[in-house]
């Protein structure tokens, strides 16, 4: 199963969601920065809003006293519905004298019930604190003089008919009382209608109004000390949640299309092959222009260490395949094909094999400058026969099985002599004299040369800048070299920092710290022996133990330009 094809975890995901906040930081601050300000911006333009709380206990509108529990029964649902009415709103106006309109008043009024309870909380919001108490009391007041009202004008209605039958006792009573000499019968009855006359005063004295009869306040009104809107808390709190969320949105979308490589991955599926190393961002020698070698002005850093990765992998591709010519090439300018060359060329030649790096960019040359060297000799005086190649391979200073052959003058018709018979004839005379060669290219985008000069070498590795190249491109670069039958054996994965990929899971200083190297700063401070145990001073040659070829055969071809 290809890594590509393993099945996703959760901690691969939570990986990834990491990694597109450290590589999308800078959009998801921005969001958030927007977001956020203004917020700050539109909360300082509102009107600050005060807002008063008051609480009722409604309480039964009356009560028959036969009848207790069928007149305590209250629907709360109602009363608020009644409580909020334009009614009680019409009162308040009356009442207070207010110029506004009982729309406007009731769009400020919010009430709610406590669960479980009969009490009505009023809250009433106005940009005033005194007038949302004054209002929040009056809807109160109100609402309980309305109810109060209903409670008597109910308590009327049932007193009608026992004051007007104790009306119509007492007068029979006066009739009887004025007959000098009742006979028994009239004296029963006036006996039972002073009885009669005394139940019916205590049913009105039942239905007497009670002064809280419909409620009363249990909580008064307050004034507000503090604005209930705009709440600074609250609106930075969801500013900021919307904000990280909506930057994390931008984010993945702007990742998802993304034409970037985003990891080594990324570039393997793209090319088709492995990726043979990835080549650390190194502070001060990315600049456009430098031409430092790194393997030799840093030996003991991140990036010397990752081309002698890219040494080991080349190697053993090499030995299993009988590899001898490899192109550099990369998609487009500017991707570091030629500083990959140059740096694997060397870090080869220290295991002290014979290895040539020869400089096939005839249009925009710069291979010689890595080394310090002159371009007035090279491939293009070769195939125009004005030198030999013993002549124009020059020998670069402190490393004694590595040759440099330069482009030469810049001809006007490249792509014809990298196509000709001179150039193949060159190439066999190459395989004869060094061990492997290395061939610096022109981007396969940019020109056609590549495409005539890959296919006569053994194995093509492809370059690509994990700032600068894009999927679509290095796939284009894949299809172009495999229409011409070239044999891609692996890609450089360049200008990578650990720290911006997704799935990488070693720390920014690189992996090869922990053998005693910082990625950027040369050799670790550690406590090392000053001799090795055979007397010896401890090398990179000793630390790694390279197999070297024999260069001292004397029936060798070529050995004067080794000399």
């Amino acid at each position: 199963m290809s890594p590509q094809e393993l099945p996703t975890t959760p901690a691969k995901d939570l990986r990834t969601y990491i990694a597109v906040i450290r590589h999308q930081k800078w959009v998801i601050f921005v969001t958030l920065f927007v977001i956020v300000g203004a917020t700050i911006f539109l909360t300082k333009r509102q009107t600050p809003l005060y807002t008063s709380v008051g609480r009722v206990i409604v309480l039964p509108a009356g009560t028959i006293s036969n009848t207790p529990a069928a007149a305590s029964i209250i629907d709360m649902p109602t009363e608020s519905f009644i409580a909020s009415s334009e009614e009680v709103a019409i009162e308040l106006i009356e009442e207070q004298g207010l110029g506004t309109s009982t729309d406007d008043l009731l769009a400020n009024l919010t009430l709610s019930i406590e669960p479980e309870t009969r009490i009505l909380v009023f809250a009433y919001t106005d940009s005033s604190p005194e007038r949302a108490q004054q209002i929040n009391q009056g809807f109160m007041d109100a609402y309980l003089a309305l109810r109060r009202a209903a409670a008597l004008e109910r308590i009327k209605i049932l007193r009608e008919p026992y004051e007007a039958q104790q009306e119509s006792l007492v007068k029979e009573i006066h009739r009887l009382e004025k007959i000098r000499e009742p006979d028994s019968g009239e004296l029963a009855r006036l006996t039972n209608d002073l009885f009669l006359l005394n139940q019916i005063r205590g049913a009105l004295r039942g239905l007497e109004p009670d002064p809280e009869s419909g409620g009363r306040v249990s909580l008064a009104a307050d004034l507000p000390t503090a604005p209930s809107s705009p709440s600074w808390p609250r609106n930075l709190t969801l500013a900021t949640v919307l904000g990280f969320a909506l930057g994390m949105g931008v984010a993945l979308i702007r990742e998802q299309l993304s034409e970037g490589l985003k990891g080594s991955e990324d570039l393997s599926a793209a090319v088709g092959a492995p990726v043979l190393a990835a080549i650390p961002s190194i502070s001060g020698w990315r600049k456009r222009g430098d031409t430092q070698l790194v393997s030799v002005a840093f030996p003991k850093s991140s990036g010397a260490e990752a081309y002698r990765t890219l040494r080991t992998n080349l190697m053993h591709e090499c030995s299993v395949n009988d590899l001898h010519v490899i192109s550099v090439t990369s998609g487009s300018l500017g991707e570091g094909k030629t500083t990959t060359a140059s740096n694997l060329a060397v870090t080869l030649a220290q295991t002290g094999k014979r290895v040539i790096v020869v400089s096939c960019d005839l249009r925009k040359p710069r291979l010689h400058r890595f080394f310090g060297l002159t371009n007035d000799l090279g491939v293009t005086s070769i195939l125009s026969g004005a030198t030999t190649l013993a002549q124009a391979a020059q020998r670069p200073e402190g490393i004694e099985t590595l040759r440099v052959l330069a482009s030469g003058p810049v001809p006007t018709n490249p792509a014809e002599l990298l196509g000709s018979a001179r150039m193949d004839a060159l190439l066999d005379e190459l395989r004869l004299f060094a061990d492997l060669v290395i061939i610096d290219t022109p981007p396969i985008l940019a020109v056609s040369d590549t495409l005539i000069l890959a296919p006569k070498s053994d194995g093509v590795i492809v370059v690509a800048d994990a700032h600068r190249s894009s999927k679509g491109a290095t796939e284009h670069t894949r299809e172009q070299l495999e229409q011409v039958g070239c044999n891609i054996i692996g890609c450089v994965f360049n200008n990578f920092d650990p720290s911006q990929a997704k799935y990488y899971p070693y720390d920014k200083r690189y992996y090869y710290s922990s053998y005693g190297y910082y990625a950027e700063k040369g050799p670790a401070s550690l406590d090392l022996p000053s001799e090795s145990p055979n007397g010896d001073h401890p090398t990179d040659e000793s630390v790694e133990a390279p197999v070297v070829a024999e260069t001292d055969d004397p029936s060798r071809p070529g050995d004067d330009m080794w000399r």
